[in-house]
């Protein structure tokens, strides 16, 4: 009795495992082996999205977020995103009397950690450089400085407004190593006032 022509169920996933083996080895060796432009490209949008997504946050939750550029060493190699409680906030959820013990210590910025914003740290490759202007943010950096009743962290160096406008930022990603590549991701508020980026690629 002849048998029946075509692939029994056990030699199909056969050929799919096999098949999938190959698509990771191919994706692993081009994730490796891509530009640098791409690779700054991808940083780079990355932030930018999340970007996007804070300032609707912003908009629809009705409360500040902000951007932390983190320093280590010499450079800035990582960012933080963070939303800003404060006593009147507060006040929608505590008594009076607490919220008055808490008022002091309220005035903070709250890290978040979520799948859309939460801390991101960079490839050792890479590393930002952020230029910011911008009056309430030093305002409530100073508010940080000169605070007694418990130490609050740095303030963002970005804000996302509740009315849909940001602060004033220019902020590039470039590669450490500029033999390697002087390529650069830059993103910043246009004429507009606009949220925009663009990247430089190399010129080697």
């Amino acid at each position: 009795m002849k048998r029946a022509a075509g692939f029994s169920l056990l030699e199909l996933m056969v050929v799919l495992l096999i098949l999938a083996a190959i698509s990771s080895a191919v994706a692993i060796s081009a994730g490796s082996t891509s530009s640098p432009e791409k690779r700054i490209d991808s940083v780079g949008k990355a932030l930018f999205a999340q970007m996007q997504f804070a300032l609707d946050e912003a908009l629809i939750q009705q409360q500040l977020i902000g951007l932390r550029i983190d320093v280590e060493g010499e450079i800035a190699t990582a960012y933080s995103w963070h939303a800003y409680q404060n006593s009147h906030q507060n006040n929608r959820q505590n008594s009076y009397q607490e919220n008055n013990q808490n008022r002091e210590s309220s005035n903070t910025w709250k890290t978040l950690d979520s799948d859309a914003l939460s801390t991101v740290s960079l490839a050792d490759e890479f590393f930002i450089d952020a230029t910011i202007d911008d009056v309430l943010l030093e305002a409530l950096t100073e508010l940080s400085l000169n605070d007694e009743s418990e130490e609050i962290p740095t303030p963002p160096s970005i804000i996302f407004y509740p009315n849909g406008e940001i602060s004033e930022f220019s902020l590039t990603f470039a590669f450490v190593d500029k033999n390697e590549s002087d390529a650069s991701f830059r993103i910043f508020i246009d004429e507009r006032g606009q949220l925009s980026n663009s990247i430089i690629e190399s010129q080697q």
